[in-house]
């Protein structure tokens, strides 16, 4: 996930070349979307269809005596077998606990037939490695979605391991991580046009998910750390209560080439 990854780049933890060699192999995982040349914050699955889940291997139905039971029975309170075939739990069921609490109350089976149900519900819904949003939304900060403020912290990331280079007087990794900062900072909205980014390309926006431009417009957390890169790349410093000037990264390109008059509205 790209917390992590920014996580690990901004921890200080890295050489320069092994930042480089995380950036490089960064861009070459299963999280980088290159329609917007940039990243999502997990990597993108497809998830089962509706009739796909709630179905019990039937290794686990067999290694039951109290599920083959219920299904002797025909009850279908805890569990039955759909037309083609497959076991499934009763759909009424939220929880490991919430199934085992009925069969100790409804039925004169042994805990331990109890607990192992409850065991085999437990690791086919996998509720404990729920994530929300994240593994389940295709939105918001979702499957497929680049969160452009974890883009922009690994923007910030970028540029602080860049200063880290230059001042251990590492010139050379220095040049190939301002490289990776460019490319990062390029996928940033403010470099697309309209059509690439799906709205006016200098507003700051929440979320992009797969199949659609940038979504939710607002004052996002983004704003907070492209102001700290836009200032380290303007080379604005602050050291030991002193500001420190080192426009190491300032193009030429962000300089008017001739006078202009500049008029405040009235």
């Amino acid at each position: 996930m790209l917390e992590g990854q920014v996580a690990v780049l901004s921890s200080g933890a890295l050489s320069s070349r092994e930042a480089i060699r995380f950036l490089e192999a960064l861009k070459r995982s299963r999280i980088y979307r290159e329609d917007q040349n940039s990243y999502m914050l997990y990597p993108l699955r497809e998830l089962p269809l509706f009739l796909q889940k709630n179905i019990i291997p039937e290794e686990a139905v067999k290694s039951s005596s109290l599920l083959q039971k219920e299904l002797e029975k025909g009850s279908r309170r805890f569990i039955e077998q759909d037309v083609r075939g497959q076991y499934r739990f009763n759909g009424q069921f939220r929880n490991a606990k919430e199934i085992m609490d009925a069969l100790s109350s409804e039925t004169d089976y042994e805990m331990a037939d109890i607990q192992k149900v409850g065991a085999i519900f437990h690791e086919m819904f996998e509720h404990h490695a729920f994530t929300g949003r994240s593994g389940t939304f295709y939105k918001y900060e979702g499957l497929g979605s680049i969160y452009w403020h974890m883009v922009s912290k690994l923007v910030l990331a970028a540029k602080e391991n860049h200063e880290l280079a230059l001042r251990s007087g590492e010139l050379e990794d220095a040049d190939r991580l301002a490289e990776h900062f460019r490319d990062l900072k390029a996928g940033i909205g403010v470099d697309k046009s309209p059509l690439d980014y799906g709205a006016f390309p200098s507003d700051a926006y929440s979320h992009t998910p797969g199949f659609a431009g940038v979504q939710q417009p607002g004052m996002t957390g983004q704003v907070k750390e492209d102001f700290i890169t836009r200032f380290s790349e303007l080379g604005v410093f602050v050291s030991e209560g002193e500001i420190r000037f080192d426009p190491s990264m300032l193009s030429e390109e962000e300089f008017l080439k001739k006078q202009v008059d500049w008029v405040l509205p009235e």
